[in-house]
């Protein structure tokens, strides 16, 4: 892991909205740990103390507030900065868990542009300038070498050639 990633602690009871985020912010170069209830949040705050939590309003065992509530009794975790995701429908809660101590709310579903430039502007001092970009290059330089290799070697090349070698072999 480097040293200058950032930790993200996601907490919902949705496993399929674990995963879909759990691989966006990774492509983004984010460290990711997952949990589905909040006694599982409790304990990997403990021992990983995430740069920010990002949790579902409908979080197993516990509201979020009351989870919230929790970990900010303790002094060395109440810095933790936590986003809360939600449906439109769920817009009072969320407001309600803003008063509580929430540094921001996100509706589902999570639209990734915004997503990011939430966790952007909460966790890093100074904004990696053009990330998407960077990803979007990686991944036509990846296409292009990949381009030239089925160009060099067609799949219907029947044979090898020895570099230095005036020889032509085939199978």
């Amino acid at each position: 892991m480097d040293i200058n990633q950032k930790t993200v602690l996601i907490a919902d009871s949705n496993q399929v909205d674990i995963l879909r985020l759990s691989l966006l912010l990774k492509r983004l170069d984010y460290s990711v740990l997952t949990v589905l209830n909040c006694s599982d949040v409790i304990k990997k705050i403990a021992v990983f103390n995430p740069d920010i939590v990002l949790m579902s309003i409908r979080v197993s065992e516990m509201d979020s507030t009351a989870c919230m509530e929790h970990i900010k009794r303790d002094a060395n975790l109440k810095a933790i900065p936590f986003v809360i995701m939600g449906e439109k429908s769920d817009a009072k809660a969320l407001e309600e868990n803003l008063k509580k101590g929430a540094t921001a709310y996100i509706f589902k579903p999570i639209n990734p542009t915004l997503l990011y430039r939430v966790i952007q502007k909460i966790t890093e001092k100074k904004p990696r300038q053009n990330l998407r970009a960077r990803i979007i290059f990686k991944v036509t330089v990846l296409c292009q070498n990949q381009k030239r290799v089925n160009q060099t070697y067609p799949r219907w090349y029947k044979g090898f050639y020895f570099h230095g070698s005036s020889q032509y072999k085939t199978y």
